[in-house]
């Protein structure tokens, strides 16, 4: 599917079921106003399938609370997206759980001016198994976003910008809870503050650098740039 049109629509902009699918060069704009009788997880783009590839289309204006849940093994990459999630609370612009994250690469996106998460790995559990591991993520820029928030474990999350990130939070949030990403690579990243927390001013340690005795309160300053400060 190439080079298609989807606006003024009430309910999903577009579902697609099956392997091996790609959305291409498309354009999205005012999608869902109401937020209401959606499938799943309430996402504007619902894919449900295998090795399915979103890239080079548009999305602006949309009601659900995440944009596009790409499917399993997924690409997602070269789109522009802004002001989405308007009609629900919580969500992301590339919302991955559990079994979306394996395998999936998201890169060479922009997303600017959404009170969403950009990016997010992201699904509830008591470990970091329930929220999915051996995602990538790399070369995205997120502009007055919520920022880019990993959980899960073995992940590799290099190369990206994030930058005004709304509300005070941390720009990159690579989380700590439930034993997450003790085995996930962060690099070559730019933002003004990265942390393990959504908004804590306390650099919260891994358990796998805690039993390495390695402690680090708060963050020091380098002209606006924000890093874990050694105890």
């Amino acid at each position: 599917m190439k080079v298609c049109l989807f606006i003024n629509s009430e309910g999903e902009g577009l579902i697609i079921k099956g392997d091996h699918n790609k959305v291409l060069n498309s354009y999205f704009k005012n999608i869902d106003w109401s937020a209401t009788q959606l499938d799943g997880l309430m996402v504007t783009i619902n894919v449900v399938g295998y090795k399915n590839e979103f890239s080079n289309n548009e999305i602006y204006n949309t009601g659900a609370s995440a944009t596009v849940w790409p499917g399993e093994a997924s690409i997602f990459s070269y789109n522009v997206v802004s002001n989405t999630g308007l009609a629900q609370s919580d969500g992301a612009v590339f919302q991955g759980t559990k079994i979306t994250v394996k395998n999936s690469v998201v890169h060479h996106n922009f997303v600017y001016d959404t009170e969403k998460y950009a990016f997010r790995y992201d699904a509830p559990g008591g470990n970091a198994e329930e929220a999915g591991s051996f995602g990538i993520m790399h070369h995205n820029i997120a502009d007055n976003t919520m920022g880019l928030m990993i959980k899960g474990n073995n992940q590799i999350i290099a190369n990206n910008t994030v930058i005004n990130t709304i509300s005070g939070r941390n720009d990159i949030i690579i989380l700590a809870e439930d034993c997450s990403n003790n085995n996930t690579w962060l690099y070559n990243n730019l933002a003004e503050r990265i942390g393990s927390h959504r908004s804590s001013t306390q650099f919260e340690l891994s358990l796998m650098m805690l039993l390495s005795r390695l402690e680090t309160v708060g963050y020091i300053s380098d002209e606006s740039v924000f890093l874990p400060k050694p105890k």
